[in-house]
């Protein structure tokens, strides 16, 4: 399944960020990441083996600027909020929209004087069965 994938390319492509979301860890260097937390879930199952989904994502920036992080990541969350499409490259799932679960959030400062602040959010999909061939 391409979702998270597709997810942060949207948002590098689209949300006019001052820089690119990677997918995993913070860099040591300023860097926005985006990454699945605990909690994510089947809400429904189908027959046909499709499922609904909620997906927990938390989005984490780093940088020595505060002011830089918090205009990028409250642009990052007006962007989700309107994000009405998404689509995958291999028709793995289909989009159902985004919810905010908490807004940017100073998480810590580390011993070089960078500060993490978190955006977290819950997607909805639907994700369908890869066609064996």
């Amino acid at each position: 399944m391409d979702f998270i994938h597709q997810l942060v390319t949207n948002i590098n492509e689209n949300a006019e960020l001052p820089l690119k979301s990677i997918i995993g860890y913070l860099k040591p260097q300023e860097s926005l990441v985006c990454y699945p937390l605990v909690g994510s879930k089947v809400i429904k199952a189908y027959y046909d083996d499709s499922k609904d989904r909620e997906i927990n994502l938390e989005f984490a920036m780093k940088s020595d600027d505060q002011k830089r992080i918090h205009e990028t990541l409250w642009k990052l969350q007006n962007y989700l909020e309107e994000l009405e499409e998404l689509i995958s490259d291999d028709s793995s799932f289909s989009f159902d929209g985004i919810n905010i679960t908490n807004t940017p959030f100073v998480n810590q400062i580390d011993d070089k004087g960078n500060y993490i602040f978190m955006l977290d959010i819950k997607a909805k999909i639907t994700t369908y069965k890869k066609e064996k061939n």
